[in-house]
């Protein structure tokens, strides 16, 4: 079992609404001694990506898609922070939620002087805490996956 550890360090931005840390993290179905011994020779991709621990996967090629899809509820008009974790074990991340800009105002426990982005790259263990203001009561895809070697 793993979690992230929340260290409320210094912020260089306001924030209405704390969403809590939302880990990233890559999966593989393969187990775990198996896995190491193919990278060792030929680093592969992951599997899937998981947001907090879930996503969706297709069992088999033309089985059926299972698992859950992992959800945030904002409230519109308000800014929302979301301390987005890298957690992966060989993957960095590029995260962003349609039609929004986000905007970094913190990295690896620093206050840094806020900047706006559309998507976020995050490298494995690194916390990065940033701000989104929600601008409609319409549902939005967030998300992210591996952004390559």
């Amino acid at each position: 079992m793993i979690a992230p550890l929340v260290i409320h360090g210094p912020s260089s931005a306001n924030w209405d609404i704390d969403l809590g840390p939302l880990a990233v993290s890559d999966h593989y179905h393969t187990p775990a001694f198996t896995q190491y011994y193919q990278e060792r020779t030929h680093p592969g991709a992951a599997d899937n990506a998981l947001f907090n621990g879930m996503n969706t996967w297709n069992s088999t090629l033309t089985g059926p898609v299972v698992g859950t899809k992992y959800e945030m509820n904002f409230t519109p008009g308000k800014k929302h922070r979301i301390r987005l974790i890298n957690m992966s074990t060989d993957s960095h991340f590029k995260f962003s939620i349609d039609q929004h800009v986000m905007t970094v105002q913190a990295s690896d426990f620093v206050a840094i002087e806020p900047y706006q982005t559309t998507v976020l790259n995050i490298f494995i263990g690194r916390p990065m805490p940033n701000l989104t203001k929600k601008r409609a009561t319409l549902r939005y895809h967030c998300g992210g996956g591996p952004g390559g070697r």
